[in-house]
């Protein structure tokens, strides 16, 4: 590190260590490597065994001078994975309880989302808060709109007003007689009346129209919300689905590995008590326990396996009712929102 030369004691050593196994157990320690493939193998060459051994005994049947002349027992192989122990169906049941709740303790439950749940999402609760503020900006509009057209209505009010005061006015200062000029206040007096009554039809039909109009917007912006956030429902279900169907398969691999652990330490503690019982047949016995071990790795593997597809068919399953929920509940949410857009028509002025 400080670029000075190294003198011999200096000079670095490569050293590999490696575990020390017996050539008797070399077997075992590849099998325990991958005990799936191990036993595949052997089931392999079981069944080329027996091939090869109907093979021979057909060529017998064919040539019995020449099976009398060299009638040999063959000696057959049948691996360990293949032999048939006696039936002992209290131990196999309670064996198979015991691996049941060794899967039961490492196999986690899941559950698919609710569409409760579903909506509590936030690209969903992000979206609602927008067309929230998108409708409360657009009312507040409207309601701008509504409070320029009172004003100016109230402006055209007051122009009337002063305009007939201006004119009544005029008609007392014209000096005509007192019999015509109660005639001409009671026809500017009929008049005023009549301005007064168009000029309140209009400002009512005008705040009605602008009203209407105002209402359409609403109700075709609420319309667009609903497309959306009806929309936006089925993103976040379809991709919180993908999610847990992915962290499902991480689960799955974790369960595996605990599962391998697990029986890794049964394995051990059974070779430590063997160590410990009898060291004169500490050979035969690491022998049966590695055995047993490869077919019960293998065999819990399997059922957790088949637990794991279960499980994952499960999910789907729950996960497409989900779906279908979603589905059923689209007209409801438009009814409901058609009753309320209804309401609010019939409350306007």
């Amino acid at each position: 590190e400080s670029n000075q030369p190294l003198v011999l004691p200096a000079l670095l050593v490569y050293t590999d260590a490696k575990d020390y196994i017996p050539d008797a157990h070399q077997e075992y320690a590849w099998a325990l490597t991958n005990p799936i493939k191990h036993v595949n193998l052997l089931d392999q060459r079981a069944k080329q065994l027996l091939g090869l051994i109907d093979e021979n005994e057909r060529e017998n049947q064919e040539k019995p001078s020449d099976t009398q002349k060299q009638q040999q027992p063959t000696p057959v192989l049948v691996p360990i994975s293949n032999q048939k122990p006696a039936p002992q169906t209290a131990t196999n049941d309670a064996t198979a309880g015991q691996r049941d709740d060794l899967i039961a303790s490492v196999l986690v439950e899941v559950n698919a989302l609710t569409v409760e749940e579903l909506k509590q999402q936030k690209a969903y609760v992000k979206l609602l808060k927008k067309q929230h503020k998108e409708l409360k900006e657009m009312k507040k509009k409207h309601m701008k709109k509504i409070l320029s057209l009172n004003k100016e209505q109230n402006t055209r009010l007051h122009e009337l007003q002063s305009e007939s005061v201006r004119r009544k006015s005029k008609l007392l200062k014209s000096g005509s007689s007192p019999g015509e000029l109660t005639k001409e206040l009671d026809a500017f007096e009929e008049e005023v009346k009549q301005k007064k009554v168009e000029l309140s039809e209009w400002q009512m039909r005008e705040l009605l129209d602008l009203r209407e109009i105002q209402h359409r917007v609403e109700k075709s912006k609420k319309q667009e919300h609903l497309r959306q956030i009806l929309q936006k429902l089925k993103d976040v279900a379809a991709e919180c689905h993908a999610v847990q169907l992915k962290k499902l398969k991480e689960q799955s691999e974790k369960e595996k590995k605990e599962l391998q652990k697990i029986m890794e330490r049964k394995r051990h503690n059974s070779i430590t008590e063997a160590k410990q019982r009898d060291k004169n047949q500490v050979d035969s016995e690491l022998t049966e326990i590695n055995r047993r071990h490869i077919a019960e790795s293998v065999n819990s593997l399997r059922r957790l396996d088949e637990a794991q597809t279960k499980r994952q068919e499960k999910l789907v399953v729950r996960q497409k009712e989900v779906l279908v929920q979603i589905e059923e509940e689209e007209p409801k949410r438009w009814s409901l929102l058609e009753q309320e857009c209804e309401a609010e028509y019939r409350m306007m002025p």
